[in-house]
């Protein structure tokens, strides 16, 4: 079900409130003692959020694609005396929001974008169209003492976060069983966006060393497949570990580069298009995918999704020849 949030909600002196949309002002004119946003577009994937709390406004720009004529403002949002240490950050979301407008060819959903820093934030990162969330330590950095680690970190982070704006909010799936795509999909793009933007910090490497821990867990007795039924929130919570990240992305990757690059960006395109502020199901990309590249892709990849473990390809070299031997994931009962 689909939301628009368009709320009154009394505001204190002195206290910062925020929202998924941007405030309305002709209603701010009229009604001194409250405040009033704008409807959010009408995405299915049901992240409100009121931010009510002491904060300053920091790196507030405009950005858009050259064809575009609809600009969006772009705040970091952050606790008092660290304006700063936003520079890094707030440069990042800029780079990599023009990416992602031009990689989707589809605008940015939201009226605005905030990236609210908060200290202690335990999910790290959340996705709320134009009020995304982040742990403070991903967007306060102080440049002059940051390591290449916590640079790189914060670029992927914003990027897995922002790709969610299209990937996730605009499209969304259509119940937990398919929520691997989404987070996979994010975990692809951040490593697609920011090596565009930031190639210095040799992404594609880092995820290639990093799927190891997808093929460590996908070799145990009992590892499960990328997608699976979900019926209860513990099954749900089940999807947000290695095999999703990992694994997920990597099998995306893989078909990826099976079909090419721009074809596979075709697809993703032709996706996000027919299905935007609607819900969908794996199969629907697969569809699309499968579409752009005359693969069937839609009949390959479920093989990868729907069994755990992976196939293993073995050479040896027999006098003048090669020997390939081909072993298949052993069926579990």
């Amino acid at each position: 079900m689909s939301r628009r949030l368009a709320g009154e909600i009394l505001s204190i002196v002195k206290v910062s409130l925020l929202s998924n949309s941007s405030p309305d002002c002709a209603v701010a004119e009229r009604k001194m003692n409250g405040s009033s946003f704008v409807p959010r577009p009408a995405l299915h994937f049901g992240l409100d959020l009121v931010f009510l709390g002491s904060a300053s406004l920091s790196f507030t720009f405009s950005f858009g694609m050259r064809t575009n004529t609809i600009n969006t403002k772009i705040r970091i949002i952050h606790r008092p005396g660290f304006s700063d240490q936003t520079n890094y950050a707030g440069t990042a979301g800029i780079e990599l929001l023009n990416f992602f407008e031009d990689y989707y060819k589809i605008p940015y959903p939201g009226s605005k974008l905030d990236l609210i820093a908060i200290p202690d934030f335990a999910m790290g990162a959340m996705e709320n169209v134009g009020a995304v969330t982040f742990r403070e330590n991903l967007l306060l950095i102080d440049e002059e003492k940051a390591t290449r680690p916590e640079l790189n970190r914060s670029v992927t982070v914003i990027a897995h976060e922002l790709a969610h704006m299209w990937f996730g909010d605009l499209v969304t799936m259509k119940w937990w069983d398919g929520i691997w795509l989404n987070e996979a999909f994010a975990s692809l793009m951040e490593v697609i966006a920011a090596d565009n933007k930031y190639p210095e910090f040799k992404l594609w490497n880092e995820m290639n060393l990093s799927r190891s821990a997808g093929f460590a867990i996908d070799s145990l007795e009992n590892s499960r497949p990328i997608e699976f039924e979900v019926a209860t929130p513990e099954e749900a919570e089940e999807m947000f570990d290695v095999l999703t990240y990992e694994k997920g992305s990597t099998v995306l990757r893989m078909f990826e580069v099976f079909i090419g690059e721009e074809v596979f960006q075709k697809g993703v395109q032709e996706y996000l298009n027919k299905f935007k502020y609607d819900n969908t199901n794996s199969s629907d990309l697969w569809d699309s995918l499968s579409k752009a590249s005359g693969q069937p892709l839609n009949e390959m990849l479920p093989y990868w999704i729907k069994e755990e473990g992976y196939p293993s390809v073995s050479i040896s070299i027999n006098d003048s020849s090669f020997c390939l031997l081909y072993t298949s994931p052993s069926p579990r009962d």
